[in-house]
């Protein structure tokens, strides 16, 4: 992130707890840091990177995922828009959901997951009042479609990408709780309320 070839970029790294050494790695780059002093999980993370972010567009990165160096330029090309996305290459097979622009750009509501290659216009977060809701599973799908459902453009960069790194230690991987079960359904039920209010 640090070398993209966009060099206009806020770069804000929110340290939720980290139980290792990542603070003091971040303290070695140009970065703005928050260091949170309680875990309260991805979407409260996310929530204060919004508050705290002052550019036009706002992007998301996992701490196991990495975009390409132009990323960022591709996508900010097509500024003016409210939603730019690109797509995800899954690190190790090189896979790409190609299908999964194709249908956004028929149908907006489409853009369900996949929301960590796009840029969002801060301006429509803001406005709609859109944030992660505080759920530990769910939280992702959610977002994106609370998003499409109010922006007027979705548009899309079928060669930026991030690359995404699966692996068998994610959180969405691991053996499910009760409690993320439960946010598992709550997310699904807002989800089906998203999805009937679109035109």
């Amino acid at each position: 992130v640090c070398n993209q070839t966009l060099s206009d970029i806020e770069i804000i790294c929110i340290n939720d707890c980290s139980a290792d050494n990542s603070l003091d790695i971040l303290k070695e780059y140009n970065v703005k840091i928050i260091n949170l002093e309680e875990n309260k999980g991805a979407a409260y993370a996310r929530n204060i990177g919004i508050e705290h972010a002052s550019g036009e567009y706002l992007g998301f990165v996992d701490a196991d995922d990495f975009v390409e160096l132009d990323f960022y330029e591709k996508l900010y090309s097509k500024s003016g828009n409210d939603i730019i996305k690109g797509s995800y290459k899954y690190y190790g097979t090189g896979y790409i959901n190609e299908e999964l622009n194709n249908k956004i750009k028929l149908y907006k509501n489409n853009f369900s997951y996949e929301y960590c290659s796009a840029i969002f216009k801060k301006s429509l977060i803001k406005e709609n009042n859109i944030r992660f809701p505080n759920l530990r599973d769910m939280e992702d799908p959610v977002f994106a479609l609370l998003c499409a459902k109010s922006a007027k453009c979705i548009d899309i960069v079928n060669d930026a990408f991030i690359n995404i790194y699966a692996h068998s230690e994610s959180q969405t991987a691991q053996k499910q709780s009760l409690e993320r079960v439960n946010d598992k359904l709550k997310g699904l039920s807002k989800i089906v309320e998203i999805v009937n209010t679109f035109d």
